[in-house]
């Protein structure tokens, strides 16, 4: 089994070596990479032996006798294929001289071909085909219809080349023996067959379905994924294993933080607070610590206390933060918090490049920095610390297991870890979904916040809801607007930010913008900043707000299609409101014809605003899946799923928590090192070591 973790370049013809870098950055360096990048969806071609303007948006294939080529003057022109099919003509157009010496070799030495793709019709024009798939053997074309799959590129990587070297993969594998690790009753009670079947499957489908998880296949690499990373959370939160070391002082620098603070600990906060201390003092063996608060429960203060206690024994701080705008809002936070205690304080993005960049990096390696906040930049291999003793770990669940790792073992020695999560979970579910791992929990929340007011609102209201926006921004406060996609989904009849936005800039102009998860970081930025500081009041966007965020004016909150939350997202939502003693609401939009289960998860959140109340209904009425809910990470955590797939939420954490009980009944981990190397780390014998 090896072979799996051999380089990619293995099995790529040496004429596309200028191709290797961009292949790998696409799906990875490693064979089990590319035989893992699952396709984004499958489409049903249908065979038309003669097609006409009845076909037309269709995705079809059809038998072509290619004529004769016109080659555009330069790159700005199509190069065109004019084909007879049956008894009609149809155009094949490429663009960007796209494959021309392919094009000219088909057409000399080949008497037909098949095409697939989608047909269309411009004014005035034959009908064409517009960068169609090209198939010379037409025995490979039998059935009337097939299912093929769309994947995702980049430029360079087209479909043909990808597919090229995904068939050399299967080739590998087709003859390779791959031992199973998963149990044969769980096999069998979910009609599942073998890993390597499962992968042959994915990329060579029968139907659209064997690519998503309504299928078995996709399933059982899903489980197969889960079951790793639960593997992986299991070894590196055996405490006993984890060597620490004892931290120790007189706390000048937490003294002086705490005479600096507006306000008073709660006594959640000044108990988890003995017990982190405590944990650090003993040295017996390493911390490994959830904290999970409520939001706005001040879970972030606990943090920065607890760093100054291990900046004063001579160590440093890492906080990793899922997003720029997160980060950035700890980065300021400490910055004023921190000012003139004497701690110096940095912050690594992918914003932060050149000159800037290196001398964050040097300051981390000669210890003149403390304490770094930043998102997944911080892991790459560029940044070494010199005695890294703390890492924190913001809304840890947006990180898989390989980052947290990368990270703890830029340590000398074994990093102490704080995990924070604002999403309360019931206590049935904390070792499923964490492993054995000790946990701290704050529910008072700090003096002076007053509480939301939720109600639940018909969208045929929704002008009603206007009304009173218009009032809020009158008095200079601020409104979030969240909507549950970013465009019109055929699927989904939900509502989207781009039309929401459209719909609100007729009415307030230009003090509406608008954000969501596809936009570059830099552009993000810039929106959310201009939101926050005063130029616009009423911010669109997806649940891409969800986490962290923080402006003590912003008052109100609009849940659009309320119904279609998870009510954990749905207080998680809540909270980016009441941050401050301004009387602030949450809107929930729903749509008449909801659900009986719909409605009573709507009535729980505009009654209460406790979220470990909340999580333990959420637990009764729908199970694991809506505790957990489902999230905007901003890069993708898995290989074989999205996290953020609404459809498919059920199967995921179903998947989940079957992978959670067959972890606790495991004794010998060492029967899945290659489980592990296939979704977690190459090197991950070595990194293990260190716990």
């Amino acid at each position: 089994m090896n072979w799996l973790f051999n380089d990619i370049e293995d099995i790529i013809d040496m004429r596309y070596k200028k191709r290797f870098d961009l292949i790998k950055k696409l799906v990875g360096s490693r064979i089990i990479d590319i035989l893992l990048f699952l396709p984004s969806y499958t489409v049903r071609k249908k065979y038309i032996s003669s097609p006409s303007t009845k076909n037309v948006n269709e995705i079809i294939a059809t038998k072509v006798k290619p004529l004769y080529i016109e080659t555009g003057r330069s790159k700005a022109y199509p190069t065109k294929v004019t084909c007879l099919a049956g008894e009609i003509y149809v155009q094949l157009i490429f663009f960007n001289k796209f494959r021309l010496g392919y094009i000219n070799s088909f057409i000399r030495n080949v008497q037909e071909i098949i095409v697939c793709g989608k047909l269309t019709k411009p004014p005035d024009k034959e009908l064409q085909f517009v960068h169609p798939e090209i198939i010379t053997n037409l025995n490979m074309w039998k059935d009337d219809e097939k299912a093929d799959n769309v994947y995702p590129l980049i430029t360079g990587v087209d479909i043909y080349f990808l597919k090229s070297v995904i068939k050399n993969a299967l080739l590998r594998m087709e003859n390779a023996k791959i031992l199973e690790w998963i149990p044969q009753d769980i096999l069998e009670k979910n009609n599942w067959v073998s890993f390597k079947k499962s992968v042959e499957m994915v990329h060579n489908p029968k139907n659209v379905d064997d690519t998503t998880l309504e299928g078995v296949y996709v399933q059982r690499l899903c489980f197969d994924e889960c079951l790793a990373e639960q593997i992986a959370k299991k070894i590196s939160n055996m405490g006993e294993t984890h060597d620490g070391y004892p931290i120790k002082n007189e706390k000048v620098l937490y003294k002086k933080l705490i005479e600096k603070l507006t306000f008073n600990l709660t006594e959640d906060q000044i108990s988890v607070l003995n017990s982190i201390e405590e944990d650090m003092a003993s040295g017996k063996r390493r911390m490994s610590r959830l904290l999970q608060g409520d939001v706005g429960s001040g879970k972030t203060i606990v943090a920065l206390l607890a760093a100054t206690i291990v900046i004063e024994s001579g160590y440093q701080v890492a906080l990793l933060a899922p997003t720029e705008i997160l980060a950035r809002q700890h980065y300021e936070l400490f910055l004023k918090l921190l000012d003139g205690i004497g701690i110096n304080i940095s912050i690594l993005t992918s914003f932060e490049k050149g000159k800037k960049r290196t001398a964050i990096l040097e300051n981390l390696v000669n210890g003149t920095t403390n304490i770094i906040v930043g998102t997944h930049a911080i892991i790459s291999e560029s940044v070494t610390f010199c005695n890294l003793g703390f890492v924190i770990v913001d809304e840890q669940h947006r990180f898989g297991v390989n980052q947290r790792l990368m990270l703890i073992n830029k340590g000398k020695t074994n990093p102490h870890i704080l995990s924070m999560t604002a999403t309360p979970i019931p206590r049935t579910l904390i070792l499923s979904v964490h492993g054995d791992i000790d946990v701290s929990t704050i529910k008072m929340k700090p003096a002076g916040r007053t509480e939301i007011i939720t109600t639940t609102v018909p969208m045929d209201k929704i002008f009603n809801v206007i009304t009173s926006i218009r009032r809020i921004i009158e008095k200079g406060e601020k409104v979030y607007w969240v909507c549950p996609l970013i465009e019109e989904s055929e699927k989904l009849d939900y509502t989207c930010v781009i039309n929401r936005y459209n719909f609100l800039y007729e009415i307030f102009q230009d003090d509406v913008i608008m954000m969501h998860g596809r936009m570059k970081e830099a552009e993000r930025r810039e929106i959310f900043d201009s939101f926050r500081e005063g130029t616009k009041h009423i911010l669109v966007s997806t649940t891409i707000i969800e986490i962290g965020v923080d402006i003590p004016n912003a008052t109100v909150i609009v849940i659009e299609n309320a119904e279609k939350f998870g009510l954990s997202q749905l207080h998680q939502l809540r909270g980016r409101v009441g941050r401050s003693n301004l009387k602030s609401f949450c809107v929930l939009l729903y749509d008449k014809k909801i659900s009986n289960i719909q409605r009573e998860r709507l009535d729980i959140i505009r009654r209460s605003t406790d979220g470990f109340y909340i999580a333990d209904q959420d637990l009764l009425i729908r199970g694991a899946g809506e505790v957990l809910g489902t999230k905007q990470s901003g890069f993708k955590k898995y290989k074989t799923f999205d996290i953020d797939d609404i459809e498919h939420k059920e199967t995921i954490y179903r998947i989940m928590s079957e992978s959670a009980q067959m972890v606790s009944k495991i004794v010998d981990f060492s029967k899945y090192d290659y489980l592990l190397k296939i979704f977690i780390l190459e090197n991950f014998e070595d990194m293990k070591q260190s716990f």
